[in-house]
């Protein structure tokens, strides 16, 4: 209900300035061209302007969701190198069967699963290590205070796993807002547009100018797009994480 409103107000709001842009139009002085030059200059600031919005608004949101993706990565690998740390206390054949598997668990997502998420895939492999990790640590008998410390924190550790991994998962597979990009390529389409509905002399300097605005509003638009995929964009994040974790464990 809410959009059928929009857009009826929107329809009305477009037909009001229609008319009144034709009535305005058939004043002697519009028609001497007494008011063009300021009116382009106002509608072409309008149309910069809405693209800028657009293109501001895709980046800063893909950026911040980018950066928080990366951060969830370091969250989900802290949490396996923690779990390793904690099973000191435990017996010897517990805790050889933990670091054997946050080790595999690390390993598989630095390489096997960070190659599917190029594509929003995710590995099962991963997860059913992910599932032995939480079995092994249900599985852990308590004997005393302390063990049962180990074990409460090991839980905690593994749910903070598995929710930076079901994050991060969603993360991978999540596509830019369709209403975003189509806004911002029909607002590039008139930044590109305006100059010649308006018109220009057709010398190289003008020319050359069209081009420059052409691949300018064409970048920020790949640019924009390529920043909503932090796991497959040129600035797509890195198993750094993990690396580094693996590196702990030894």
């Amino acid at each position: 209900m809410f959009f059928l409103v929009l857009g009826v107000l929107m329809v009305v709001l477009v037909g009001v300035v229609a008319v009144i842009t034709m009535a305005a139009g058939r004043l002697k002085r519009a028609k001497e061209g007494k008011f063009n030059g300021q009116v382009i200059t106002i509608a072409g600031g309008l149309i910069n302007a809405l693209f800028m919005m657009s293109l501001v608004f895709l980046a800063a949101t893909a950026w911040q969701n980018s950066a928080q993706a990366r951060v969830r990565t370091f969250t989900e690998a802290g949490a396996m190198v923690e779990i390793n740390s904690l099973s000191s206390p435990l017996p010897q054949e517990k805790r050889d069967r933990l670091h054997s598997l946050t080790r595999d668990y690390l390993t598989q997502v630095s390489t096997d699963e960070w190659r599917l998420m190029e594509s929003g895939q995710r590995s099962q492999q991963a997860a059913g290590l992910l599932t032995s990790i939480r079995s092994e640590v249900l599985g852990i008998s308590v004997t005393g205070d302390t063990v049962k410390t180990v074990r409460d924190r090991m839980l905690d550790r593994v749910r903070d796993a598995s929710d930076a991994r079901r994050m991060r998962i969603s993360d991978a597979a999540t596509a830019p807002s369709r209403y975003l990009l189509l806004q911002l390529g029909l607002s590039g389409l008139l930044v590109v547009g305006f100059p010649l509905l308006v018109g220009f002399s057709p010398d190289p300097r003008h020319i050359a100018l069209v081009c420059a605005i052409t691949f300018g509003v064409v970048a920020c638009i790949l640019v924009a797009v390529d920043l909503s995929r932090p796991f497959a964009g040129v600035e797509r994040i890195t198993p750094d994480a993990y690396t580094l974790a693996l590196e702990q464990i030894g």
